[in-house]
Parts: structure tokens; C-alpha cells; sequence
């Protein structure tokens, strides 16, 4: 079994010069206890992807005198997560398991690790997710150009232990299956950014109609509607200015706090937003 730990990513937001995974968590670096969890699966080596601050990163590792076969690998122009995969297929040869681990992610252990493999194993599935929330399965196989794929949604807010109920739930966002007033906060991060202009407006009613209180966003900011390129493809991604969106559309709705938060070495700018219904 080969473990591969994803480290590559420069941790933008976080406004920090130290690298993200070397964050300290509970007096350790993030990426050390995912390297732990990963060592309780004894793997044959250990493979970190870096490349953001990529001495620090290994200089880090190394001091940590693991037993374990540790081989870095730079993953070069950085591409997303399956691109940083991709740039450790070398290192990782002919191992029979691969199991991969964000390094950013500390709260994955040991026996989380064990765990998945020995689910792997057992049900002799080609790939397996483990995820603390439950995962439907749409449609997966192969594309025309022989490359494999898999449609999947994470239903997010419900625990494993009701995946049952989780998927007799699933919706998509024009149509959110909760009634109104569900939830006391509707939380989006990342999400109003994907929806295509001329459905944003269902898609923000269907929010304001589950959220009972506040409705709190994390998204891209532009005074104005602006088409982003994301990833070579156009038609994904579009930043506005949400919270007065939301504010033009809903008349019951007032903001509580704003904060328009810069990158440090783009022109790009998040906004975090709360919204509360005035009752």
C-alpha cells in the first residue's frame, strides 16, 4: 500500500506566509497528523505532493525522522487536486492500495485510515470515498477517450448514520427538499459562484425559503456580473455582488456585517456576508 499526502496548495486565504499544511494544529503542523493517520495503515512509502513553499514543506517532514519511506514529488504547475494525483503515479508504481489523504486535513486518523482500507478490501471495489457525510452515487463509467468518470453529490448536514433518509432528501439546488424555515442558517461557500445567472434567482429563493434566520455567504466578489474562465472552460463560474442580490430581491431580509477580504497576490476578493430576516 502506498499512502500519497496532497501538500502542494499555497493556502491563499489564510493570509499567511507559512505554507498551509504547516499550520499548527493542537501544538502540531496540520500535515502531521495526516501523515500520522497515514503511517497506522503501514504503508510501503509515503508520497507528499508539494510544491508552495516546497522546502519548507520537506525540511518539516524530514525532521519528523519517520521510519517510513517518505519520497516527494514537486507537482509543478499546479492543477487541482486530480492533477496532483496525477503527478505522483511515478512514485507510487505498481502498489496493489493507494490511498490518498489531503494534507490539510487533520482531523482524518488513523483508524479512519484502517478503516477505509479494510472496506476497500472487503467489498474488492476499484475505488472507495470516506466521507463523514453521505455520498449518492449518480452515474459513473467511461468517456469515449477511455478516461473513467464519476458523478457523485455530497449531502452535506446529514450524518452517515441517517444516509438513509439523506438520499430519500436529495435535491438540487432550484428545489431544496426542506420545508420552510428548516434551518435557522443556510450557509453557501463557494456554491452562488457555479449557478448560471438566469437560475440564480430560484436558487436564492429556494435559500431564503429553507433559512428561517440568517443566510451566511462565503463568495467571489465583483461590483458588477462578471464571467470568470475556470479552468480553460467557460460557463462554470460568476461573481456579483451576492449580499445585495439577495438584499434587492428580499425585502425582509437586512445585513448584519460584510467583510470584503482581498488575495494577496491576485486582484480577486471574497466576500462573507450575514443576512437576518426581519421578523
Amino acid at each position: 500500500m502506498v499512502a500519497v499526502v496532497l501538500a502542494a496548495g499555497r493556502g491563499t486565504r489564510l493570509k499567511s506566509d507559512r505554507q498551509k499544511v504547516l499550520h499548527d494544529v493542537c501544538g502540531r503542523p496540520a500535515l502531521w497528523h495526516v501523515v500520522r493517520a497515514a503511517l497506522a495503515a503501514r504503508p510501503r512509502t509515503i508520497v507528499v505532493v508539494v510544491h508552495h513553499g516546497r522546502e519548507a514543506v520537506e525540511e518539516t517532514v524530514r525532521s519528523w525522522g519517520l521510519k517510513a519511506e517518505i519520497v516527494f514529488v514537486d507537482q509543478g504547475t499546479v492543477g487541482g487536486t486530480g492533477h496532483a494525483v496525477l503527478a505522483a503515479r511515478q512514485a507510487v508504481g505498481d502498489a496493489d492500495d493507494l490511498v490518498v489523504l489531503a494534507g490539510d486535513d487533520p482531523l482524518v486518523t488513523g483508524a479512519h485510515v484502517r478503516e477505509l482500507l479494510a472496506t476497500h478490501r472487503r467489498t474488492k471495489a476499484a475505488a472507495t470515498i470516506q466521507s463523514k457525510h453521505a455520498i449518492q452515487i449518480f452515474d459513473h463509467g467511461v468517456t469515449d477517450n477511455g478516461r473513467p468518470y464519476i458523478v457523485m453529490e455530497l449531502l452535506v448536514g446529514e450524518p452517515l448514520d441517517k444516509r438513509i433518509e439523506a438520499y430519500a432528501k436529495s435535491g438540487s439546488a432550484l428545489s431544496l427538499p426542506y420545508e420552510d424555515g428548516y434551518c435557522d442558517l443556510v450557509f453557501t461557500s463557494g456554491v452562488l459562484i457555479h449557478i448560471a445567472p438566469d437560475d440564480l434567482p430560484r436558487v436564492m429563493d429556494e435559500i431564503h425559503r429553507c433559512a428561517r434566520t440568517f443566510i451566511w455567504g462565503l463568495e467571489y466578489y465583483a461590483p458588477d456580473l462578471t464571467e470568470i474562465n475556470y479552468r480553460s472552460r467557460n460557463g462554470l463560474l460568476w461573481k456579483t455582488d451576492f449580499a445585495q442580490r439577495y438584499l434587492e430581491r428580499f425585502a425582509d431580509l437586512e445585513l448584519v456585517r460584510e467583510q470584503r477580504l482581498s488575495y494577496l497576490e491576485s486582484t480577486n476578493v471574497d466576500t462573507v456576508f450575514l443576512l437576518r430576516k426581519k421578523h
